[in-house]
């Protein structure tokens, strides 16, 4: 194999790994849309948390002539609960047909409008920037054709993944606490990630040189590494070892939902077709696509990353070039920027909802998936994001500026209609609430003698708020 085959042939994808591309997007979609469809009712359903058709009598009020462009939902037509539920189950068939090769460059953008219409819906919920990267990439599988080699759908393929790692590679550097830079990033991300799993004390508990290579390889494989993409086989084989690395380690420490097999779906286009058709049981059948059909398609590409320059300048810079523009591509999120991780927050304030029939006797409701009760060990979530408990770590952030409406939402359902919020808690709740308050704790790993999982120590909170003040 000659060097320049290894270093700089741009061996254009061809159908095998395109149809890998497009499963992998369709599985991740699969798994977002029943991931949605299990809470969206407590989400944004008629006695949810934040019911969207409550928000639509807002905008209305506000403006009357409200349309698609500005609110591009399909609630518009109807914000039941079986729109709602309905929608996520139509989401789910659109990826699942999909995924099994049926016309993915057509259902792949439906199912990505689809969800952008839940992004604004249960936009609170839905405000993650794996949410967007499930509509960019849904998007982009219309670039992606099965039946021929396409520079074009290599470039948007490899250019997304190169936007996610690299753009979040500059979040960290600029991060204004300075602690990737300093090394004593991955010192605390154990502990303080909003869902961890099991194994994350353990990986905590690894020494404190170990933490400070973590935090450098961080930005060396984010800043510098994705210009492999660029290159030939080698360098996109490092990168992407690299990023399946992170990956992995990101699905066994912390729980964020569809984001590990959406990105892994992005790193199928790094593979080689020739070994990839082989290994399929195929081989690589070249064919010529027509000349207006690429010209178009390098169009859109080119059009897509002028529009991801333009809003990565306005997210990492001073400078908004273009602003309308840049707002259309964010309106749509049709071209985003990412920012993983941009800076780690070193402590863990969970918020901890306690509620009372008299004022006096207090008794502590925990969220099913969060850290809460210090012998509860936390679970394994699967690619399922519970949505309430991953926003309410948020939360704990600000928890002493003004309570948001969803969480102003989550207590009045525990005051009036608990069987409609029940799926959340690990417990049952009371129907004879009559008071409820939240206490904050810092909360932190167990000593390794300890036979408990957290430490918890009352920061604040605890002001008892009486249900006939939330309202109904």
């Amino acid at each position: 194999m000659s060097l320049r085959a290894w270093l700089v042939d741009a061996d254009p994808a061809g159908p095998a790994v395109h149809r890998l591309v497009h499963t992998g997007i369709a599985s991740a979609g699969v798994l977002a849309w029943a991931s949605l469809g299990a809470q969206i009712r407590v989400l944004a359903g008629w006695q949810g948390i934040e019911p969207v058709d409550e928000l639509l009598l807002r905008l209305r009020a506000a403006n009357p002539e409200l349309s698609w462009w500005d609110f591009p939902s399909h609630t518009l037509l109807s914000a039941s609960d079986a729109s709602l539920v309905g929608g996520c189950a139509l989401g789910g068939a659109l990826c699942a047909l999909a995924a099994a090769g049926i016309a993915p460059r057509v259902l792949l953008p439906l199912s990505g409008l689809l969800y952008l219409g839940y992004c604004y819906a249960a936009r609170v919920f839905l405000s993650f920037q794996w949410d967007n990267l499930l509509v960019e990439a849904s998007l982009l599988a219309a670039l992606v054709p099965r039946g021929r080699p396409s520079r074009v759908a290599r470039f948007v393929v490899l250019g997304l993944l190169f936007k996610v790692f690299f753009l979040s590679g500059l979040a960290k550097w600029g991060s204004s606490t300075g602690d990737w830079r300093a090394g004593t990033a991955m010192a605390a991300y154990y502990e303080t990630a909003p869902l961890p799993t099991p194994l994350a004390r353990a990986l905590h508990r690894l020494p404190a040189g170990w933490h400070a290579a973590e935090s450098a390889w961080t930005l060396v494989f984010e800043l510098v590494l994705p210009f492999g993409l660029l290159l030939g086989r080698g360098p996109r084989a490092a990168a992407g070892l690299a990023f399946g690395a992170f990956l992995l380690l990101d699905a066994l420490s912390a729980n964020y939902g569809f984001f590990v097999p959406l990105t892994a779906a992005l790193c199928l286009g790094l593979l080689p077709e020739g070994p990839t058709a082989r290994a399929l049981g195929g081989r690589s059948t070249p064919a010529r696509g027509s000349a207006a059909g690429r010209a178009s398609g390098a169009a859109l590409a080119l059009s897509w990353a002028a529009l991801s320059a333009l809003v990565a300048a306005a997210r990492f810079t001073d400078h908004a070039p273009a602003p309308q523009l840049t707002e259309v591509a964010t309106r749509l999120r049709v071209a985003n920027a990412y920012h993983l991780f941009g800076s780690v927050t070193t402590e863990r304030h969970e918020a901890e909802i306690q509620t009372s029939p008299d004022g006096d006797a207090w008794a502590a409701q925990s969220l099913r998936h969060k850290p809460g009760p210090e012998a509860r060990r936390p679970d394994w979530g699967w690619f399922h994001l519970p949505r309430v408990d991953f926003r309410m770590w948020f939360y704990g952030l600000h928890w002493r500026e003004a309570t948001p409406p969803f969480v102003a939402g989550l207590l009045r359902r525990v005051c009036w209609d608990p069987e409609a919020v029940q799926g959340l808690f690990a417990a049952p709740l009371p129907t004879d609430t009559r008071y409820v308050r939240i206490v904050v704790y810092d909360t932190r790993y167990a000593p390794p003698e300890s036979p408990s999982w957290w430490t918890r120590r009352v920061l604040g909170g605890g002001d008892p708020v009486p249900c006939d003040r939330l309202g109904w």
